[in-house]
């Protein structure tokens, strides 16, 4: 017969990590499928590391040339494995945070920052979220115009080049009504 856990008491430090459940080991459970289905959703390392380089960095691998030709072979490489190691280390602790509260509702990182540190970082990670989100928006805008650019100057041979500022603002101006 199991004891029930010990109430802490009422004046001992309140600490976020306090509230959290006991380390779990768990992985994702197969048991649901079989043996045929289990061959089809099972990937190999190769192509899994191919899907993680290419979800991971994304758009990033149209730079790739640049970043070659500014960074170097070498220093381009270097570059992109550091990426990609980070990205995956971050989905790691994601994961591992996760397996941690499985048997709780987290929606989303504000959830998660809200059940590891306090409510007190919601509002925080919100920001950050949106800060994120905010600059993302902004290099893919920047991006987008300075392809436009290059394509009316390729296409339609027009005498004047550089003009991605003016493609961006209306790629800006296009998504307002989003």
């Amino acid at each position: 017969m199991m004891n029930a856990p010990e109430e802490a008491p009422e004046n001992a430090s309140s600490k976020p990590s306090d509230k959290w459940p006991a380390y779990t080991d768990s992985k994702f459970s197969d048991k649901h499928l079989t043996k045929a289905t289990s061959k089809i959703r099972t990937s190999t390392p190769f192509l899994t590391a191919a899907n993680l380089i290419k979800m991971y960095v994304g758009i990033a691998f149209i730079s790739v040339p640049k970043s070659i030709s500014q960074a170097g072979l070498y220093g381009s490489i270097v570059g992109f494995i550091y990426i990609i190691l980070m990205n995956v280390f971050c989905i790691y602790i994601l994961l591992k945070a996760r397996n941690r509260f499985k048997r709780e509702v987290i929606v989303d990182l504000c959830d998660l920052s809200a059940r590891l540190y306090g409510e007190s970082t919601r509002p925080i990670m919100s920001m950050l979220i949106i800060i994120t989100n905010s600059v993302f928006l902004m290099a893919y805008t920047m991006f987008f115009g300075a392809q436009i650019d290059q394509l009316m100057c390729k296409t339609f041979k027009t005498a004047e080049c550089g003009h991605q500022h003016e493609y961006s603002i209306y790629i800006a101006l296009a998504l307002l009504p989003i």
